[in-house]
Formats: C-alpha cells, structure tokens, sequence
C-alpha cells in the first residue's frame, strides 16, 4: 500500500495541469493558429458553397478542377485561400467543382477518382462539343504552393 500516496500524487499533479490548461485556454484571446483555423474553415464552407454543382460541370464543356475534401482536414482548409485566388483568376476559364467525402452522394465518384487522401484534387479535360468525354490529365494530393496548382491549371486550358 506505499504505492497508494505516489499514485493520489500524481493524480493531484494531473488534475492541476488539466486545470491550467482550461484556464490559459479561457482567459487569453484566440491565438493565431486558432483564428488561422477558423478563418481557413470559412473560407473553405464559403469556396464549397461558391462551386459549381458537379452535375451542372459534368455538363458543360469546360475543363473542371475537382476538389475532394472534408471539413475535418486541416490541409484541407489551409489550402482554402490558394484555391479561392485561383478561382478568381481561372473561374471564367475553368469550372470548379468541391466535393465533400464524407457527403455519402459523391461515394461513387470518390471511387472513381480513387481519392486516396483529401484535398484531392482532380484536373479533368474539357469536353468537345459537349461529348461527354473527358480524361483526368492530373491529380495532386495534399498541401501545394500557388505555383503548382497554376501550373497545372495551365496545362489543364492547354490540353
């Protein structure tokens, strides 16, 4: 029974730390990182809720960057801002399309890109004369600076 005060200490010892951490956590402003957050889940629920609906892109003749992501995903959310610059700079040019994974009515379609982690993102071909027929002429997984997503931007409207 000696070990009985060293466990209660460590016990108390726990307790206080868990304590000071709930007061730092309620007493000081948000920190950056914090409002870096929630600013990067704004702007991807306001970049989903912008996209053009992915039926209304499958059917036009437009080339198509299609992004998988969830609300969940921090990458997915630090990339939130790049994307909406690009859309403002390629929106005319390019459809872009956001799809939720976690949203049971894209499953097939996740399957079908083979999404293998989030954000996804997938460079579809226009469709000549409205054919239908496309090709997936790139994809990127994961956190990537401007430069490469214009890069493949522009090989997408030069195919």
């Amino acid at each position: 029974m000696s070990y009985l005060p060293s466990i209660a200490r460590r016990l108390v010892v726990a307790l206080v730390a868990i304590a000071c951490c709930f007061s730092l956590a309620f007493s000081n402003p948000p920190s950056a990182f914090a409002s870096s957050l929630l600013s990067g889940f704004a702007a991807l629920k306001q970049a989903a809720s912008s996209s053009v609906p992915y039926g209304v892109a499958a059917a036009d003749s437009k080339p198509v960057l299609i992004e998988f992501y969830a609300d969940w995903c921090s990458v997915c959310r630090a990339m939130a801002p790049t994307v909406a610059e690009l859309h403002d700079r390629y929106g005319e040019q390019v459809n872009f399309v956001m799809l939720d994974i976690d949203e049971p009515q894209w499953a097939e379609q996740v399957r079908e890109f083979r999404v293998v982690g989030v954000p996804y993102f997938a460079f579809v071909s226009s469709s000549p004369c409205g054919t239908g027929d496309r090709q997936v002429l790139q994809t990127l997984v994961g956190k990537h600076p401007n430069v490469v997503m214009v890069e493949a931007l522009e090989r997408l409207l030069s195919a």
